[in-house]
């Protein structure tokens, strides 16, 4: 009986540390025998062994759209990280004449993701702001087999600092229903309706913590996105944002 009583315990207090929501109900853990051969630098290495939770579904699907436009993938251990990520991004890969979107899952796991997002708007518009002739788009993605008409929304591109701090600051957040989001079909919505500029280079940065949906439930698979920003004027690079949960191992950060 004690040994029954201390499992529950136990199985109550790390339930505790995840992110509660109705919609976000698992997670997974990733140690040092993850090594995706030309996604992992020595700080991701480091990131993935501090941080204990990611979505190992999430990982496995966005690799591949990262590995096969030209992008990177990219870790935002919990929220607190999520805007140095984003800015990392932009230092790293954007140039003068780039058109930027930044695409976010917007169901209710990304909540906290989101308001720390809303709370650094000027700084990310200032860093993008760097650079020369940029334009910049936001867009938000849900489940459209969960939220209906709203699952997904976008601005045009823009150097409006005033339009996208009010997009950002806009964001609502959906259901979502179960886990998985429609990234695929939110890239493609985001390849098919955005005005790009003729010879910009063209970067879409995803950001959620949950995989793609498969299967009957989207109508764009994970070939069909990759074919496409391949087959544009101007290939699209993707760079997923993929954010934990927030549980951080601090017996190995240093």
């Amino acid at each position: 009986m004690k040994k029954i009583v201390l499992i529950i315990m136990i199985a109550s207090l790390m339930c505790s540390c995840v992110k509660t929501t109705k919609e976000k109900s698992t997670f997974a853990i990733i140690n040092n025998d993850y090594n995706k051969k030309v996604l992992i630098n020595q700080n991701d290495k480091k990131l993935l062994k501090d941080s204990l939770i990611f979505d190992q579904m999430a990982l496995n699907l966005f690799i591949p759209l990262a590995e096969n436009t030209n992008g990177k993938l990219y870790f935002a251990v919990d929220a607190t990280k999520l805007t140095s990520t984003i800015i990392s991004v932009v230092k790293n890969h954007a140039i003068d004449s780039t058109d930027i979107v930044l695409l976010i899952d917007k169901t209710g796991s990304m909540q906290d993701d989101i308001e720390e997002v809303k709370k650094n708007t000027t700084t990310i518009i200032n860093e993008i702001n760097k650079l020369q002739n940029i334009k910049t788009c936001i867009a938000t993605y849900g489940d459209k087999n969960i939220d209906g008409r709203f699952w997904f929304k976008t601005t045009i591109l823009t150097d409006n600092n005033t339009m996208l701090n009010n997009t950002i600051n806009n964001i609502n957040i959906t259901g979502g229903g179960d886990i998985p989001e429609s990234v695929y079909d939110g890239i493609y919505a985001v390849l098919n309706k955005i005005k790009w500029r003729s010879n910009s280079k063209r970067m879409i940065l995803v950001i959620g913590d949950a995989p793609p949906l498969e299967g009957k439930l989207t109508n764009y698979t994970q070939s069909q996105v990759i074919k496409k920003c391949k087959e544009m004027s101007v290939q699209i690079n993707l760079y997923p944002i993929i954010v934990g949960l927030g549980f951080a191992d601090t017996t190995t950060t240093k």
